[in-house]
């Protein structure tokens, strides 16, 4: 890695400007791009000094309390790579490599603000030239050569990604967890041989591995011997655990780990596949269906929103059916899909399966009764009989009117 890292790119200011409006000027260094830590840290605004800081759990207060804070963060920054680094997705790696060997394009550089709460990146903006440049400060640079070039870092990298991925499948196979599921799973699929392998061995607990990888990411909650989505916080989470703590998990192979790892719900269904077809055929706007295609995986899945959830959902999306028939057509289908659903209630299996086991499965709870879901009009056929009883054609009697 080059002692000079100087990759003058063209467009993330205007992508700041778009995405965060007036977060802007707390984001950027205005003036001469300097590539000293000490420097950045001091000519970067007090918002993100404070995020930074945050991040190594220090507070930075006021006056000269907050310049000697600055370098005890500075310290912190350097000292604490190692760890930090370590747990850290593959994506944002590659991604920090990448911007030392000056090899990202502007979109790849864009998502480097993710790293800045780290203190490993800082962006300036040279008023005069027009340009954005990402700066990796020389301290960061070297200590990112020496760790990497470091005996067994990259397989301990390798391990925490694997317990990352089965963290993230869980939760979107079951919503909440024992901690002590991981280790189960893994030693299922006999993983505890790769940290057996390991050059250097990690001696940490599985528990405290999960308690860095939340306190890296913050996606998930961890409490007592539990890990949850945050979207049952709201929700006792522990109610949702108890409901079901009798049920078994569904076991997903190594193959289904890494898709759930980053899905919700399988878009390749059959199911899935004719409902979309379906709604698409009544949306103009394929944004519109996207994003009504995933209001419904969410409820599907999740089934947080209770008995008016998905009439709730249709209502926003008023004028899609012409009548009671097609929401019927609707919910048949949308039902036919569910039953493939690996679902939160039943532990990440699905209605299909758990009628295979003998069980009830989770379905969604609608009540259309109460839901205020508006038809549109049906149109007929121009050349069609006139449904008034005329015997005119539609265009020649009420259409004609309609005009």
């Amino acid at each position: 890695m080059g002692e000079e890292f100087d990759l003058e790119l063209l467009g993330i200011e205007s992508f700041i400007e778009e995405s965060f409006g007036q977060f802007k000027e707390y984001l950027f260094i205005t003036g001469d791009s300097d590539y000293r830590l000490g420097t950045c840290l001091k000519e970067c605004s007090e918002y993100l000094q404070d995020t930074i800081a945050e991040e190594y759990k220090l507070e930075l207060g006021r006056g000269k309390e907050r310049k000697k804070q600055l370098k005890l963060l500075e310290q912190k920054i350097v000292e604490e790579m190692p760890r930090q680094l370590e747990v850290i997705p593959m994506s944002e790696f590659h991604l920090l490599t990448k911007l030392a060997f000056k090899e990202c394009d502007i979109e790849e550089a864009t998502r480097g603000l993710s790293l800045q709460r780290k203190g490993w990146i800082f962006y300036y903006i040279d008023n005069k030239e027009q340009e954005t440049i990402p700066v990796l400060p020389h301290e960061v640079m070297d200590r990112l050569k020496e760790i990497t070039e470091t005996k067994g870092f990259s397989q301990h990298m390798a391990y925490y990604d694997m317990i990352r991925c089965c963290i993230s499948a869980f939760l979107n196979l079951y919503g909440v967890f024992e901690t002590k599921w991981i280790s189960a799973l893994l030693e299922k699929y006999d993983m505890e041989e790769v940290e057996e392998k390991l050059e250097e061995p990690i001696e940490e607990p599985l528990e405290e591995t999960a308690l860095r990888l939340k306190e890296e990411a913050k996606s998930f909650g961890m409490e007592d011997e539990y890990v949850y989505d945050f979207d049952l916080e709201q929700e006792d989470y522990k109610e949702r655990f108890d409901a079901v703590k009798d049920m078994p998990y569904y076991e997903p192979s190594v193959e289904e780990l890494l898709f759930y790892c980053d899905n919700l719900i399988d878009e390749h269904l059959k199911e899935y596949r004719i409902l979309k077809r379906y709604l698409g055929k009544k949306l103009e706007s394929r944004v519109m269906l996207e994003n009504l295609m995933e209001e419904l995986s969410i409820e599907a899945v999740e089934e947080l929103g209770g008995i008016f959830a998905i009439p709730e959902i249709m209502e926003r999306y008023e004028g899609i059916f012409s009548s009671a028939g097609e929401l019927e057509e609707f919910e048949q289908l949308f039902r036919n899909w569910e039953d493939h659903v690996r679902k939160w209630n039943n532990r990440g299996f699905t209605n299909v399966e758990m009628r295979e086991r003998g069980k009830q499965g989770s379905r969604v709870k609608i009540d259309w009764e109460q839901a205020g879901i508006i038809f549109k009009e049906s149109i007929p056929d121009p050349d069609a009989s006139c449904p008034c009883g005329s015997g005119k054609k539609y265009r020649q009697c009420c259409g004609r009117v309609r005009k």
